[in-house]
């Protein structure tokens, strides 16, 4: 078990919501930035070979590229919310077939194609916990 014993030198709570806004900013572009190394990275298992619409044959594991649009369709990072209700960083995929990559499809033999998550490892390799713990000190006063 790991102990540690954390000191307050100053309370001041009507500071914190503002700083955990800028952090999220400051979260936005290394997340972001995993985001595209996962979709990149040749980690998804795949049942068959496939000639992608670039020409390219591709086998198992794979990447989940083909002619980039949907990476390209990767929104920057954007904090909503308000001091109130709290703060969230989200991310679009605005390519129309994000979501069908994210949950699997159904092909055109109605055959269920598998999911690819590339969220979830990039999360764990970019822990927001990790971030905020690292870096909730430096400029917070």
């Amino acid at each position: 078990m790991l102990r540690g014993k954390v000191v307050f030198e100053s309370w001041e709570p009507d500071k914190y919501p503002a700083r955990v806004k800028q952090l999220l900013n400051n979260y936005s572009p290394q997340i972001g930035a995993q985001f595209q190394e996962e979709i990149r990275d040749t980690q998804f298992g795949w049942p068959n070979k496939t000639r992608r619409k670039n020409g390219e044959l591709v086998g198992s594991p794979r990447d989940i590229v083909d002619t980039g649009n949907f990476a390209s369709s990767q929104t920057p990072g954007k904090v909503v919310g308000n001091k109130n209700s709290g703060y969230s960083l989200t991310f679009q995929w605005k390519a129309a077939y994000a979501l069908a990559i994210f949950l699997g499809y159904y092909n055109n033999r109605f055959e269920k194609e598998k999911e690819r998550d590339w969220i979830s490892p990039a999360l764990k390799k970019e822990s927001l916990l990790a971030f905020f713990v690292q870096n909730w000190i430096k400029g917070g006063k």
